[in-house]
């Protein structure tokens, strides 16, 4: 308790020296924080710059990081089009094992397709019904739909539907006889399981 005592006259027996040392004090810690803060926002940039330029993946043949540095050329990888998928964007889904020593990895770069069945729908049995889907994927260019239709219980068996176009958003459907069916909208990237929507169709006799 003493030594606190004469630590705390020293500091106001020599005020200005002690206001001095608290000043370079505080102008360390705060340099030493914009730099670290600094530091940061550099790498922040250089990460965000590469996956611009080069993707989120990169792939090289194995002991590259142990031994590429003196001769990069040595691990590149030949022929890369047999070994690797690429979406109708350009961006890798997967990398396949191979004698070279891939390792095997899969990058889903794409999210599910948002679809729409675009609410239910009514008319005539042996009449055609306009259906018009939504399906939006800006990830995966390629993506494709399809539409199926299922009888309800109280339709007649042997009941049989056909669709104008089932690969086609906007088309249209006829069935061969009344009461409820469900219309199924599927939509698949071939990266993420398909996505399907549904809807209810009421036929009323003709």
């Amino acid at each position: 308790m003493m030594m606190l005592k004469i630590a705390f006259r020293n500091i106001l027996r020599n005020r200005r020296r002690s206001t001095m040392t608290l000043l370079a004090i505080a102008v360390g810690a705060i340099g030493i924080v914009l730099f670290g803060e600094f530091v940061r926002f550099v790498t922040a940039g250089l990460e965000t710059g590469a996956v611009e330029k080069v993707g989120h993946l990169t792939v090289f043949r194995t002991g590259y990081f142990a031994f590429g540095a003196g001769n990069p050329t040595d691990f590149g990888i030949d022929d890369y089009g047999h070994d690797v998928a690429l979406q109708a964007d350009g961006k890798i889904i997967a990398v396949a094992m191979s004698d070279d020593g891939f390792k095997l990895t899969r990058y889903l770069a794409s999210t599910s397709p948002t679809v729409g069945v675009g609410g239910s729908y009514s008319g005539a049995e042996g009449a055609a019904v306009s259906l018009a889907g939504l399906v939006s994927d800006p990830d995966s260019p390629g993506v494709t739909h399809k539409w199926s239709v299922v009888p309800g219980s109280g339709v007649d068996s042997g009941t049989n539907c056909f669709f104008g176009d089932p690969a086609a958003l906007s088309t249209s459907v006829v069935c061969t006889d009344d009461g409820e069916f469900t219309v199924t909208l599927t939509a698949d990237d071939g990266v993420n399981p398909p996505v399907s929507d549904s809807a209810t169709l009421t036929l009323r006799r003709f």
